[in-house]
Order: C-alpha cells, then sequence, then structure tokens
C-alpha cells in the first residue's frame, strides 16, 4: 500500500504541488488578518511555481522524447519507401542545404540531380562493365581500322516481376564514305543463352537526324524478365574511318557500379587516347601502370570502381601516328 501511495506521489508530484501551493494562496487571501497569512501567500505561491516549473519541465521532456523517437520512425527505411514525393523533400533538403553557399544555383541544382543524376524512371542498374576491344587497320592507307569489341554487363532489376528494357545504339555521322562504316554484330547473350540465331536482322540500320546532323544508327532492343539479375555479352566487329570519325564515345543511360576497359592496339602506327566523361573522378590504372610494360602504348587499362551516373562514361580517341614507324626504322 505504502509502495503505491509513494508512487502515486511520485507519478503526480508536479500537479500535487500546484494543488498544495493553491491551496496556500486561497487560504493566505482569504484570511489576511491572520498572523500566518503572509506566510501562506508567500509559501503557496513558491509551491505553485514550484509545480508549474516541474509540469513544464515534464512536457518539455515528453516532447522531447516524442520528437526523437518520431524522427526514427519517420526517417527510418520502411517508412520512407512507403513515401510517393520523396523527389519532392529531395528537392527541399537539396535547396535547405545549397541555400546558404549556393542561393541562385539551388533550384537549378535540384532540378539536375533529380532529374538527370538520379534516373527514377528507370528500373534497372548496372553492374560490373567490362569492355575490351582489340583494333587493327583494315584497309591503312585508306585510314579505316578494325576494331572487334566485346562488352560484358550485369543488369539488376528492381524486381524479377518487372520488364526491362536494355537498349542499344551507336550512331555515326552520315558521310560520303559511309560505306566505309561496317557494324557487325557477332554474339549476343542473356545468362549464357543465344538470343536469336539471326544477328543480322536483330541488329537495325537506320538513318536518324539529331539537331539537323543525319547519322547513320545501329540498334537494337531486349526486353528481359523473371530473373534477379542478367548477364549481358555482346561481340561486335566494327570498321570505321577515323579521319571523320576519331572518336567513339561510350555513355550509359542509368547507373553503374563498377567499370573495366581493355583495349590492345595492334598496329605501332596507330595510337588511341583514353578519357573519361563526367566522371566524379577519372579511371585510374587497372593493374600495373602502362608506362612501365614494354608495349606501353599499345595497351589501355582502365577501371572505375565507383558509380557512374547517367550520361558519364569514357571515350577513345584514335589518331594515326607514323612517328613512332619511323622512329624504330
Amino acid at each position: 500500500m505504502l509502495a503505491f501511495i509513494f508512487g502515486f506521489i511520485k507519478k503526480h508530484i508536479a500537479w500535487l504541488l500546484v494543488l498544495i501551493g493553491s491551496v496556500g494562496l486561497v487560504w493566505g487571501l482569504s484570511n489576511d488578518a491572520h498572523t500566518y497569512s503572509k506566510h501562506a501567500i508567500s509559501f503557496g505561491q513558491a509551491i505553485v511555481a514550484g509545480g508549474v516549473g516541474a509540469v513544464l519541465l515534464n512536457t518539455w521532456q515528453y516532447l522531447g522524447l516524442f520528437k526523437t523517437e518520431l524522427e526514427k520512425i519517420i526517417y527510418s527505411d520502411e517508412f520512407m519507401s512507403t513515401k510517393n514525393d520523396l523527389p519532392s523533400i529531395l528537392g527541399k533538403v537539396t535547396k535547405a542545404i545549397c541555400t546558404k553557399n549556393f542561393p541562385k544555383l539551388s533550384d537549378s541544382l535540384h532540378d539536375t540531380i533529380v532529374n538527370k543524376y538520379i534516373p527514377i524512371d528507370k528500373n534497372f542498374h548496372y553492374e560490373d562493365y567490362h569492355y575490351s576491344a582489340s583494333v587493327d587497320w583494315a584497309v591503312p592507307e585508306k585510314f579505316i581500322i578494325s576494331s572487334t569489341e566485346q562488352t560484358k554487363v550485369k543488369i539488376i532489376p528492381i524486381s524479377p516481376d518487372v520488364t526491362v528494357s536494355q537498349n542499344y545504339s551507336q550512331r555515326l555521322e552520315k558521310t560520303e564514305n559511309e560505306d566505309r562504316v561496317k557494324t557487325k554484330l557477332l554474339k549476343l547473350t542473356v545468362n549464357g543463352k543465344n538470343i536469336t540465331d539471326d544477328l543480322d536482322s536483330f541488329l537495325k540500320r537506320d538513318e536518324v537526324e539529331i539537331e539537323g546532323i543525319t547519322y547513320i544508327r545501329f540498334s537494337y532492343e531486349l526486353k528481359l524478365t523473371g530473373e534477379d539479375s542478367y548477364d549481358i555479352e555482346r561481340v561486335f566487329d566494327k570498321e570505321f574511318f577515323i579521319i571523320e570519325e576519331p572518336v567513339s564515345k561510350y555513355t550509359i543511360t542509368t547507373l553503374l557500379l563498377g567499370s573495366k576497359v581493355n583495349v590492345s592496339i595492334i598496329p605501332d602506327d596507330l595510337r588511341i587516347k583514353f578519357m573519361s566523361i563526367g566522371t566524379t573522378v577519372d579511371f585510374k590504372n587497372d593493374g600495373m601502370d602502362p608506362k612501365f610494360l614494354p608495349d606501353k602504348n599499345k595497351i589501355i587499362t582502365k577501371a572505375f570502381d565507383g558509380i557512374m551516373f547517367p550520361s558519364q562514361g569514357f571515350l577513345l580517341h584514335y589518331a594515326y601516328n607514323p612517328v613512332a614507324v619511323a622512329d624504330e626504322a
């Protein structure tokens, strides 16, 4: 019984103090002629003030605890996954972060981050991209090179139930030498299985005009569904005129984790320069630094371990270099 009484007093001490203090105030004010009335009023005021302070303190502590627990809930992964307005929330957070240092750029930064670097319209991402190529002259006197390219990449859908559209597209500017542009699909597999026996028909060739320039486009589209991941492997045999098309650009349309590039350059009078496109840091040399290799000008080995965003990637710049042959003569 005593434990119950002490527990009750401890739990409600703040309100009991207010009550006792109020009684003292009322008695003191009602009996102002009494010897102890002034003492009762002072006592009542002190007790009431202490009780009100305790009530407020307990309330603030409760509100602080409630706020902490509420934040744990609303910032949890489970709660966030149910929100449909995350881009809007991200926009407000981005603007709040950037307003102090970049007040004039905060709105544009939000648009770029949400619409460009976080491709929420995609239902998959890439992992373990590996590009390898062997480059040689096809018709050296006409500056036409031949490149056999192998690409391996893993596609990770957000769910096995979604249909992933995996598109490939290569564009070359149309010129008088378009007959020298050749792209042949030699192999295309998904999880080790051939997509089709008729690769020539599967790879489409058409013309497309972009900003007043006509391009020859080679493309195909895959529809993938029912798997947790898809290992894509494709092999192309390409020929093109490096005087008119000295650059090959390789970029992505969604997020990519992990990339490797290996290029073997067979002829001594052909140089290929590798450059990163838009990445937060440059590709690094993969394995031994090429400058320590005997044929340092004939091999490219690069790797990117982080995440690449849409429109990022790399390019290869081709150039005829007769000086190398002259130096060896």
